[in-house]
């Protein structure tokens, strides 16, 4: 009974400070429909950083709010853009939608940034280009869309970034089904020195090829390079070396 009891009292404060400083969205249902467990995690993501600084418990924080409420950013950056609409903010809302897997959606807020001085801005461009072959690979976006992206990104700088240019050009030949036109993308790509994203690229369209010992020996090359890279590398391509070593995991087993 005290247990109880104790639990209604804890979600009757917490409904009553959540009113109060006006976080209802989406903490009042979260309090209502669990009860302990709400409140809890109502005072690790919001009521705590008021009493506690620094950037390990901000962290933290972030990170608790951003499992419970994924969106609380995204919707504070698109109420910025809607009351400063500038090309900045729009950016700053297309990599948040980036972080969420919202590819399509990203790629209409890069394209209206793209006004007065960045109109033909080539990171814009890239950018935009970028999250349509995310989009396209995830089924978000049509090819055409895409391609019709890189085209302008090429005319814009044909020459800047040129690798970047290259591993764009080589995953939309593999998308259209051209074999031979990705193998010549890759391989030239290959002869510098690749990117772990390059490589586990490549590796992934020799799999697709039935070339498993080809795309083993380059999957063991980015992960021998993980081991002996320094520990700021290894963090700044960690995504890729997990997709090598998930790779290797699925061409071991086959």
């Amino acid at each position: 009974m005290i247990y109880y009891t104790a639990v209604i009292a804890i979600q009757i404060m917490t409904i009553v400070h959540i009113v109060r400083t006006g976080r209802t969205m989406p903490w009042l249902y979260v309090a209502l429909f669990l009860p302990l467990v709400g409140s809890v995690a109502y005072l690790v993501a919001e009521v705590l950083p008021e009493f506690l600084g620094g950037r390990t418990t901000g962290s933290v924080v972030n990170t608790v709010q951003d499992k419970l409420d994924p969106d609380r950013r995204l919707r504070a950056l698109t109420a910025e853009a809607e009351r400063v609409d500038t090309p900045q903010a729009q950016i700053s809302v297309a990599q948040e939608l980036e972080r969420l897997n919202r590819f399509a959606e990203a790629a209409q807020h890069y394209r209206r940034a793209m006004r007065g001085l960045f109109e033909n801005d080539f990171d814009l461009h890239m950018a935009l280009t970028e999250a349509l072959f995310q989009g396209a690979e995830l089924g978000q976006v049509l090819w055409p869309e895409a391609a019709t992206a890189l085209e302008r990104l090429s005319a814009i700088a044909p020459d800047r970034q040129a690798a970047e240019q290259a591993l764009l050009r080589a995953r939309l030949a593999q998308a259209n089904g051209d074999s031979a036109l990705a193998a010549r993308e890759f391989e030239t790509l290959m002869q510098g020195h690749a990117s772990p994203e390059t490589r586990v690229r490549y590796a992934y369209f020799l799999y697709t090829e039935k070339k498993l010992d080809a795309a083993r020996g380059v999957l063991v090359g980015v992960l021998d390079e993980f081991q002996r890279a320094p520990a700021h590398v290894r963090r700044l391509n960690a995504t890729w070396y997990q997709q090598a070593k998930a790779a290797m995991e699925t061409l071991n087993r086959s």
